[in-house]
């Protein structure tokens, strides 16, 4: 990823500026942040579906891609815009219902539902897989 010139690695889960919340990554142009504690959690099961490594990274791909001035792929970019228009629907019907497969988190806004849906993928792949069949046979979306 050319844009992304620096990982911080911090402790443990940390607050940016004056907010109050804490976090435990996230992407800004100036780099990735990451809590070690929780990048080692998130290795430690693999039927959980949380991940803030691939989390922050699948927003830094889609930063990479998308919106960075350079280094635009141009399929990336298409493919995400599909996926931005065939799942809105889709996370419009999981909103309303509050029924999810997917962490309550990824109902936040597009690009949550992004990043969470990529940590699903690559951590509960068949599950996953076999929802996706049904809600798209249901959306009839491919």
């Amino acid at each position: 990823m050319q844009h992304f010139k620096n990982i911080y690695i911090l402790a443990d889960a940390y607050r940016m500026d004056n907010d109050e919340e804490l976090y435990i990554g996230h992407v800004a142009p100036e780099g990735i942040y990451l809590s070690w504690k929780h990048f080692l959690f998130g290795y430690s099961d693999n039927s959980d579906n949380i991940n803030v490594a691939v989390h922050e990274m699948s927003h830094a791909l889609l930063f990479n891609n998308y919106f960075a001035k350079y280094g635009v792929d141009k399929n990336f970019r298409a493919n995400y815009e599909r996926f931005s228009t065939t799942t809105g629907p889709i996370l419009a019907d999981v909103i309303t219902k509050r029924q999810s497969y997917l962490r309550n988190y990824a109902l936040t806004n597009i690009h949550e539902f992004w990043a969470v849906s990529v940590e699903a993928f690559l951590k509960t792949r068949q599950i996953l897989k076999s929802i996706c069949l049904n809600c798209m046979m249901h959306y009839a979306v491919c």
